[in-house]
């Protein structure tokens, strides 16, 4: 009966010794985009590691003792764009627009009180950083704590994400998910999904990540890596 009380400590010791301190950061507004994880945040929790979430949509559950939320509702005032407008624009002015929109609404989430407490903190350690999976300056959460990244989507990953990764989609076997087609292209979609392939990595490498890395040097600091190295250097995309 000793030896076997023995085994029983032990084994709850080794569990709870292994449990990870989390870091979520999902910035898109969006319930849809939220609530996609509030399982995997809950079920993390549960099982015993420590978990804090940066979120517009907290789940609020005071059952949850491991989880914490950062609360940031107030990014729904950045979710002012009209999609349907949007898809009428020329392609380049909407990628134009959606540029603007993540580079307020990342400014406006890196430059809250609370995170910026969290990575000004010296005393603060996550084991694995979770982050939404655009090209934002959240990635830098990352090489702030040293940590593998683990990278989340509730969409299909964009053809940018897939060639960053190392599993680049061909245009016109694998149109870009955003496009209005899928399989069998006619020629005309064909030479408008190559050329929207090659707009977005134009405007990704001289509009959009320039303005996230000025972000990550304006609230995480001088001596970061570049935000596409961040993002392949991932340990797990889900």
């Amino acid at each position: 009966m000793q030896l076997l009380c023995a085994v029983l400590v032990a084994f709850v010791a080794i569990k709870y010794s292994i449990c990870a301190n989390i870091l979520g950061v999902i910035p898109v507004p969006s319930h849809s985009h939220q609530v996609v994880f509030w399982p995997l945040w809950k079920e993390l929790s549960q099982r015993g590691h420590k978990v804090t979430v940066i979120t517009s949509d907290p789940m609020n559950n005071p059952s949850l003792e491991n989880l914490t939320e950062v609360d940031l509702r107030s990014a729904y005032q950045f979710m002012n764009l009209n999609f349907f407008q949007l898809q009428e624009e020329p392609a380049w002015k909407g990628l134009f627009t959606f540029g603007e929109f993540f580079s307020n609404l990342l400014e406006h989430i890196i430059s809250n009180d609370k995170v910026q407490q969290l990575i000004r903190d010296k005393t603060t350690h996550f084991d694995v950083v979770m982050v939404e999976a655009f090209h934002t300056s959240a990635l830098a959460f990352a090489s702030r704590f040293n940590c593998p990244l683990i990278l989340l989507s509730s969409l299909d990953g964009t053809s940018y994400a897939y060639g960053e990764i190392g599993n680049p989609a061909h245009p016109i076997l694998h149109p870009d998910y955003a496009l209005p087609f899928y399989n069998d292209l006619t020629f005309t979609q064909r030479i408008e999904s190559a050329w929207s392939t090659l707009r977005i990595k134009f405007l990704q490498k001289y509009f959009y990540l320039p303005s996230q890395q000025k972000l990550v040097e304006k609230y995480f600091g001088p001596d970061y890596p570049p935000i596409e190295d961040i993002f392949k250097n991932y340990s797990m995309f889900l």
